[in-house]
Protein backbone atom coordinates (compact mmCIF):
# COMPACT_ATOMS: atom_id res chain seq x y z
CA UNK A 1 0.00 0.00 0.00
CA UNK A 2 1.55 3.22 -1.02
CA UNK A 3 1.40 5.62 1.97
CA UNK A 4 1.84 9.56 0.17
CA UNK A 5 3.62 12.57 1.92
CA UNK A 6 1.81 15.74 2.34
CA UNK A 7 4.62 18.33 0.91
CA UNK A 8 5.84 20.85 -1.45
CA UNK A 9 8.98 20.22 -0.28
CA UNK A 10 11.84 18.10 -1.82
CA UNK A 11 13.97 17.23 0.76
CA UNK A 12 11.55 16.02 2.76
CA UNK A 13 10.32 13.47 0.68
CA UNK A 14 14.73 12.61 -0.24
CA UNK A 15 14.70 12.38 3.82
CA UNK A 16 11.39 9.88 4.13
CA UNK A 17 12.74 7.87 1.16
CA UNK A 18 15.59 7.29 3.12
CA UNK A 19 14.32 6.78 6.66
CA UNK A 20 11.18 5.50 6.44
CA UNK A 21 12.03 1.91 4.31
CA UNK A 22 8.31 1.95 2.24
CA UNK A 23 6.71 3.30 -0.74
CA UNK A 24 6.52 6.51 -0.35
CA UNK A 25 4.92 9.35 -3.00
CA UNK A 26 4.58 13.21 -2.59
CA UNK A 27 1.07 14.36 -2.66
CA UNK A 28 1.36 18.22 -2.73
CA UNK A 29 -2.36 19.65 -1.75
CA UNK A 30 -2.93 23.06 0.10
CA UNK A 31 -3.71 21.29 3.73
CA UNK A 32 -5.60 23.58 6.57
CA UNK A 33 -2.84 23.96 9.31
CA UNK A 34 -4.46 24.89 12.60
CA UNK A 35 -2.71 27.91 14.75
CA UNK A 36 -0.76 26.26 17.56
CA UNK A 37 2.01 26.49 19.25
CA UNK A 38 2.13 22.24 19.45
CA UNK A 39 3.86 21.21 16.30
CA UNK A 40 2.91 17.79 17.11
CA UNK A 41 -0.88 19.28 17.45
CA UNK A 42 -0.44 20.80 13.48
CA UNK A 43 1.14 17.63 12.04
CA UNK A 44 -1.55 15.34 13.68
CA UNK A 45 -4.65 17.36 12.21
CA UNK A 46 -3.48 17.88 8.70
CA UNK A 47 -2.62 14.39 8.36
CA UNK A 48 -5.86 13.57 9.47
CA UNK A 49 -8.00 16.32 7.29
CA UNK A 50 -6.05 14.85 4.06
CA UNK A 51 -6.09 11.10 4.69
CA UNK A 52 -9.75 11.78 5.26
CA UNK A 53 -10.44 13.73 2.13
CA UNK A 54 -8.55 11.64 -0.24
CA UNK A 55 -8.83 8.51 1.14
CA UNK A 56 -5.38 7.34 1.22
CA UNK A 57 -2.49 6.77 4.07
CA UNK A 58 -0.95 10.04 4.29
CA UNK A 59 2.06 11.35 6.73
CA UNK A 60 2.62 15.21 7.29
CA UNK A 61 5.72 16.53 8.38
CA UNK A 62 6.05 19.95 10.53
CA UNK A 63 8.70 21.57 12.04
CA UNK A 64 9.01 24.11 14.98
CA UNK A 65 12.56 26.77 16.11
CA UNK A 66 12.91 27.15 19.22
CA UNK A 67 15.00 29.48 20.62
CA UNK A 68 16.41 29.48 24.08
CA UNK A 69 17.21 33.06 24.46
CA UNK A 70 13.40 34.11 22.98
CA UNK A 71 11.75 31.87 25.46
CA UNK A 72 11.03 29.19 22.59
CA UNK A 73 9.88 32.25 19.97
CA UNK A 74 8.69 31.49 17.12
CA UNK A 75 8.74 27.84 17.42
CA UNK A 76 5.75 26.48 15.44
CA UNK A 77 5.41 29.66 13.84
CA UNK A 78 8.84 29.57 12.24
CA UNK A 79 7.69 29.61 8.56
CA UNK A 80 5.55 32.47 8.78
CA UNK A 81 8.41 34.46 10.88
CA UNK A 82 11.12 33.24 8.41
CA UNK A 83 8.89 34.28 5.48
CA UNK A 84 8.50 38.03 7.34
CA UNK A 85 11.95 38.62 8.11
CA UNK A 86 14.17 36.11 6.99
CA UNK A 87 17.68 35.12 8.25
CA UNK A 88 18.51 38.72 8.02
CA UNK A 89 15.80 39.35 10.83
CA UNK A 90 16.50 36.58 13.36
CA UNK A 91 20.54 37.86 13.14
CA UNK A 92 18.85 41.72 14.02
CA UNK A 93 16.18 39.85 16.64
CA UNK A 94 19.32 38.14 18.20
CA UNK A 95 21.79 40.87 18.63
CA UNK A 96 22.87 41.25 22.07
CA UNK A 97 21.38 38.05 23.23
CA UNK A 98 24.06 35.56 24.40
CA UNK A 99 21.69 32.60 25.01
CA UNK A 100 21.70 31.56 21.74
CA UNK A 101 20.87 27.75 22.07
CA UNK A 102 17.81 26.43 19.93
CA UNK A 103 16.56 23.34 18.43
CA UNK A 104 14.40 22.16 15.77
CA UNK A 105 11.61 19.68 16.87
CA UNK A 106 10.16 17.85 14.02
CA UNK A 107 6.36 15.98 14.14
CA UNK A 108 5.88 13.50 11.31
CA UNK A 109 2.27 12.33 11.88
CA UNK A 110 0.77 9.32 10.32
CA UNK A 111 -2.55 8.81 9.58
CA UNK A 112 -5.10 6.32 7.47
CA UNK A 113 -8.20 7.32 6.82
CA UNK A 114 -11.05 6.89 9.31
CA UNK A 115 -8.56 6.46 12.17
CA UNK A 116 -6.75 9.05 14.24
CA UNK A 117 -3.21 9.76 13.56
CA UNK A 118 -0.24 9.01 15.35
CA UNK A 119 2.82 11.22 16.09
CA UNK A 120 6.38 10.83 16.24
CA UNK A 121 8.49 13.49 17.29
CA UNK A 122 12.79 14.14 17.52
CA UNK A 123 14.78 16.70 18.60
CA UNK A 124 17.76 18.65 16.72
CA UNK A 125 19.73 21.06 19.40
CA UNK A 126 22.11 23.55 17.98
CA UNK A 127 22.97 27.01 18.39
CA UNK A 128 22.26 29.91 16.21
CA UNK A 129 25.21 31.73 14.56
CA UNK A 130 25.92 35.46 14.58
CA UNK A 131 26.19 35.47 10.62
CA UNK A 132 25.04 33.20 7.80
CA UNK A 133 27.23 30.67 5.93
CA UNK A 134 26.55 28.31 3.60
CA UNK A 135 24.46 28.11 0.31
CA UNK A 136 22.76 24.84 0.92
CA UNK A 137 19.22 23.82 2.54
CA UNK A 138 16.66 26.58 2.73
CA UNK A 139 15.92 29.78 5.02
CA UNK A 140 17.12 29.35 8.88
CA UNK A 141 19.51 26.82 7.48
CA UNK A 142 21.82 29.47 6.74
CA UNK A 143 22.25 30.69 10.84
CA UNK A 144 21.88 26.90 12.44
CA UNK A 145 24.88 24.85 13.16
CA UNK A 146 24.25 21.65 15.26
CA UNK A 147 25.45 20.95 18.17
CA UNK A 148 28.94 20.38 18.75
CA UNK A 149 29.50 21.96 15.38
CA UNK A 150 30.65 25.64 14.45
CA UNK A 151 29.31 25.59 10.75
CA UNK A 152 25.92 26.08 9.56
CA UNK A 153 23.64 23.34 8.47
CA UNK A 154 23.56 25.35 5.03
CA UNK A 155 27.44 24.53 4.51
CA UNK A 156 26.94 21.01 3.84
CA UNK A 157 25.79 19.90 0.78
CA UNK A 158 22.07 18.30 0.50
CA UNK A 159 22.91 14.83 0.92
CA UNK A 160 25.11 15.24 3.85
CA UNK A 161 22.96 18.38 5.83
CA UNK A 162 19.76 16.32 5.68
CA UNK A 163 21.93 13.55 7.85
CA UNK A 164 22.55 16.32 10.42
CA UNK A 165 18.98 16.42 11.65
CA UNK A 166 17.99 13.85 14.53
CA UNK A 167 15.62 11.92 12.21
CA UNK A 168 14.54 8.96 14.71
CA UNK A 169 11.14 10.54 13.86
CA UNK A 170 11.15 9.38 10.36
CA UNK A 171 12.67 6.25 11.36
CA UNK A 172 10.09 5.40 14.24
CA UNK A 173 7.17 6.55 11.68
CA UNK A 174 8.50 4.22 9.09
CA UNK A 175 8.49 0.66 11.48
CA UNK A 176 5.65 1.94 12.85
CA UNK A 177 3.76 2.57 9.11
CA UNK A 178 5.04 -1.24 8.41
CA UNK A 179 3.35 -2.50 11.29
CA UNK A 180 0.28 -1.15 10.80
CA UNK A 181 -0.16 -1.61 6.79
CA UNK A 182 0.93 -5.33 7.55
CA UNK A 183 -1.37 -5.46 10.31
CA UNK A 184 -4.42 -4.34 8.08
CA UNK A 185 -3.30 -6.76 5.50
CA UNK A 186 -3.61 -9.72 7.70
CA UNK A 187 -7.44 -8.43 8.79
Amino acid sequence: MKVYLITGNHEKLAIAKIYLGIDVEVKKIKCPEIQDKDVAKIAAFSAKWAADKFQVPVLKNDCALEIDGLNGFPGAFVAYVERWIGEDGFLRIMKGISDRGAQYRDATAFCIPGDEPIVFTSVTRGTLLKEKQGSHGWGLDKIFAVKGDTKSMATYPNNERIKLFNNDHWRKAGNAIKELLNHKRAL
